[in-house]
């Protein structure tokens, strides 16, 4: 560490999606512990700080923020990375449900054009010390400036509206969007927790029947049921042709769709995390060769190339696998972020 509190650490970079490689970047970060952003159930979110360059070779500081688990025990790389993993496939959701309304008919366009700004934020797995004895880990994501809002809970999906900066509309794409993935999903998951700045999007989590899947925050059946409980379909909802999430003989609840099927076979790991890593060390990287190595903003938005039309995929829902930190390239599971 310098004595301006910068230092260089590294961030995990996921290349891919069904064969994808892990390597490590060098990135000048700068966490304040002094000045506590917020505190959830089980993370402490820090003010931070990453020092780039940009295009035309000036350097920038853009604010972050930290975020470390609380209990010491989760406080590993597989753990955070697995959340980057469950950011993505909540981004490749979202993107599929912004298709389907733009593609609606009856909703006008306004609401069209506020879907259309619903983001998950940057983010990225970064770390300090050795890939496989890391000092210090950190979930780092792009800080957002305006009214924080919540739109739904794990355990709440009833939100009042009567919240500073909250847009009523957008509350009801961020409601519909939870109850597109239960129905889509035939109820076996779906996507909550949502909150953030407006559209953007942070601290999102996938409940699933399968109560040992995805991260920490999957409350399984219990998020699950109470979403049946708490949820009231709006305008967006019945546009779309959701019936009620309680599936009924009435309502027996679609076929899942291929891409969502597709998504879920690919990106649902375990809490027991998946990973394999092809580390890239950089030797010794000093603070010169990171500043000019990192020249765009932390975190990127991938492209899908998909070797296999997700048409062609069994209609199953992986399960997950068990395995350990080794330096071997991936295998049966793929992590990428934003």
């Amino acid at each position: 560490m310098n004595s301006d509190g910068w230092i260089v650490a590294q961030r995990l970079v996921f290349e891919g999606i069904e064969k994808p490689k892990t390597r490590t970047d060098p990135i000048i970060i700068q966490v304040n512990k002094q000045e506590v952003i917020g505190t959830g159930g089980m993370r402490i979110t820090y003010a931070a700080q990453v020092k780039s360059i940009d295009e035309d070779e000036v350097e920038v500081i853009s604010d972050y923020v930290a975020k470390v688990m609380k209990d010491p025990e989760h406080q590993d790389l597989t753990r955070h990375a697995t959340d980057a993993r469950m950011y993505e496939a909540c981004a490749l959701l979202l993107a599929e449900y912004r298709s389907v309304v733009h593609d609606c008919r009856i909703l006008p366009m306004s609401t069209k054009a506020k879907a259309k700004q619903m983001q998950i934020i940057r983010h990225s797995v970064v770390f300090t010390g050795d890939l496989f004895f890391p000092t210090d880990v950190y979930f780092f994501e792009k800080r957002l400036t305006g009214p924080y809002v919540k739109y739904s809970s794990n355990t709440d999906f009833n939100i009042s509206p009567n919240q500073p900066g909250m847009d009523p509309k957008i509350l009801q794409l961020m409601n519909t969007f939870t109850h597109w993935t239960y129905n889509t999903s035939e109820g076996k998951n779906l996507v909550g927790d949502l909150q953030g700045v407006g559209p953007l999007i942070t601290d999102p989590q996938i409940l699933d029947m399968n109560e040992n899947l995805w991260t920490l925050g999957n409350n399984s059946a219990d998020g699950i049921q109470a979403f049946i409980k708490d949820h009231i379909c709006n305008e967006v909802c019945q546009a779309i042709g959701l019936p009620p999430p309680l599936n009924t003989p009435d309502h027996p609840g679609p076929v899942a769709s291929a891409t969502y099927l597709w998504i879920l076979m690919i990106m649902v790991p375990s809490k027991t995390p998946v990973l394999y890593f092809q580390p890239v060390h950089p030797s010794q990287a000093s603070k010169t060769q990171a500043t000019s190595h990192i020249t765009k903003p932390l975190g990127f938005h991938t492209v899908l190339s998909r070797t296999t039309s997700p048409v062609t995929k069994p209609r199953v829902f992986l399960r997950g696998c068990h395995t350990t930190l080794n330096d071997s390239s991936f295998t049966d599971s793929s992590l990428i972020q934003l």
